[in-house]
């Protein structure tokens, strides 16, 4: 599976938006990428420390359906914010292939920067 950087923002804007009283819905994103796709992804996210997920497994597979994401982490934070300017979300994106995911969060970082400090 290769990672979907979009997927991953995508996921992380739903759960942001929801009640934090409640578990985001993911069943759109769920129904447009699948079941497999979107855990793996919420997995590869938790494990990049972007969010704190909760996960069952059985016979050796994620049971989907019970995938959940407790909270968004700082670094998933930092990763929102990277991507909701369209000149840093381009550039991530130029280098989603090579780049180690810890890499593009430094980079979005980097580059919000600059873009701030009026240099992009």
């Amino acid at each position: 599976m290769k990672r979907d950087l979009e997927l991953v923002k995508r996921i992380l804007e739903t759960v942001e938006a929801a009640n934090p009283e409640q578990r985001a819905d993911l069943t759109p994103l769920r129904v447009e990428y699948g079941d497999d796709i979107v855990s793996r992804h919420i997995e590869l996210m938790h494990e990049a420390g972007l969010v704190h997920a909760v996960f069952m497994r059985g016979e050796g597979s994620l049971l989907n359906e019970l995938t959940k994401i407790n909270k968004i982490l700082w670094p998933g934070h930092d990763y929102l914010a990277a991507t909701r300017e369209p000149r840093v979300w381009n550039r991530l994106k130029q280098h989603a292939e090579t780049a180690t995911f810890q890499a593009m969060i430094e980079a979005g970082r980097e580059l919000t920067r600059r873009l701030l400090l009026g240099e992009l």
